[in-house]
Order: structure tokens, then sequence, then C-alpha cells
């Protein structure tokens, strides 16, 4: 009796388990679908405002003042990062949600096309970036890592004040801080931009955390870190950097073989 009593309790334990994670499916879908509606509806009025502003900026520029031009070009800025940050909450919400496979990948592929976004900036700039020719194979979402590759790439190229900015993509094997004994490989994308102080350097993951003000190097949501980091975490990875005011900064990652998010 005691045995059928305890397969009873398991069973409607599971019961209840099973129902919640329905219900939270729902909830997410819902979430979902109120993100992309709200989103729209706001990108939507923020376009109208932008707009409008625009008009007044090119049609009536002879009838407003100076002061009058000054206000209208700081609300125009104020909506592009409204739009911006829209984006990229969606981008970060999405992240864990987005169900892809996983795939064995050649780490190297993914290094070179996120690069390719880069093309332009990095010829104006003179940005030289060194890329290890023997990166390894490694299980993940290719979509998903190929984004960790981006934000961080281009991290080191804003941040960077420089005449020749240098960066250094390669990876460390063996190299695991929290697992002794265990080999993965350790990514690391270093540059010799303008370093982070190293009271900083967790709280650069946390979302809309952002260390200058919006006008400096280029703008910024503060969102790019958080989905690099949740990126990792989903794949049961580790994420950690170092840096030094003034010389640079060194981001390294781990990816567990055979990880699952």
């Amino acid at each position: 009796n005691g045995l059928t009593n305890a397969n009873k309790q398991l069973q409607k334990k599971t019961e209840d388990l099973e129902q919640y994670s329905k219900e939270l499916e729902d909830v997410n879908k819902e979430l979902d679908s109120f993100a992309f509606t709200a989103s729209h509806d706001l990108k939507g009025s923020l376009r109208g405002i932008s707009t409008f502003s625009q008009f007044l900026l090119e049609d009536y520029s002879n009838k407003i003042d100076d002061t009058g031009k000054d206000y209208l070009k700081r609300i125009v800025a104020g909506i592009n990062r409204m739009q911006n940050l829209i984006d990229d909450l969606l981008a970060l919400s999405g992240v864990s949600r987005m169900k892809q496979p996983f795939e064995i990948i050649d780490s190297g592929k993914l290094v070179k096309e996120a690069i390719k976004w880069f093309e332009l900036t990095v010829e104006e700039r003179k940005v030289k970036i060194e890329v290890d020719d023997d990166l390894p194979f490694i299980y993940c979402v290719p979509a998903k890592m190929k984004e960790v590759f981006y934000n961080i790439i281009s991290n080191a190229i804003k941040y960077n004040d420089k005449p020749d900015p240098l960066i250094e993509i390669g990876v460390i094997a063996g190299l695991n801080r929290n697992t002794v004994g265990q080999r993965e490989p350790v990514f690391f994308i270093k540059d010799n931009g303008i370093g982070i102080k190293s009271e900083y350097f967790d709280k650069i993951f946390m979302v809309f955390r952002r260390l200058h003000r919006p006008e400096e190097y280029g703008g910024g949501t503060g969102v790019g870190l958080a989905i690099v980091k949740k990126i990792i975490d989903d794949h049961k990875g580790k994420i950690w950097v170092e840096s030094e005011v003034g010389k640079g900064t060194k981001f390294l990652f781990s990816i567990p073989s055979g990880g699952k998010a």
C-alpha cells in the first residue's frame, strides 16, 4: 500500500509538472505575440514622429531658428535610439525561445561570416583582424554562435581609440577556469582598444548596462553583451573578460562539446 501511494503521489506530481509546463509554454507564446504587436505599434508611432520631424527640418528650415533645429535633431536621434532598443529587446527575448538545431560546424567559418559584416568599417578605420588558421569544430547553434562573434567583434571595433586598431581571434585549447581536468576549447577575442575597469567586468553583461554616454563611441543600447552571455549560458559555456584601461580588452568564452541549449 505504501508503495502504491508513493507511485500515485509521483504520478500526480508528474501530471502537475506537465500541466505547469504547458501553461508556461502558453504564457510564453502570449508574451511573444504581445511583444511583436507592441513593438510593431511602437515602431510605427516612432516612424511617424521621425518623419514629421524630418519634414520640419527640410521644408520649414527657413522658418525655424537654430535652437528649434537643434531640438528637432535631438528628437530624431532619440527616436533612432528607441527603435534600436526595441530591436535589441526583441532579439534578447527571442534568444532562448528560438529553438534551432545544434550542429558540428567549423568555428572559423562562423568567424569569417561575422567579419564580413564589418568589411567597410574595417577598410575605413584601417582595422587589422588576425584570425588563427586552426580554429576548431564545435557543437553549437551556428546562427547564435555567429551572433556571439559578431557582437564581440563589433565592440572591439567600436571601443577603440588607437590609430591602428588590432583584433586577434583565436582559441586556447584545454583551458577552463571552472572545471578541473575537462578539456574544451576556450575562444578569445582580443583588442587594443580603450579597455574596461576591473569593477565593471561582471556588470558589462547586464542588460542596459552602458559604461559610456549614448553619444560616445557610436552609441549603443547596452544589450549586445547581454545577448552574448545568454547565448553562451544556453550552450552551457562560460564567458569572462580580462582588460586593462588604455591597453585593450580580451573576451574569453568556452563551449563544452555536446552542450545542449
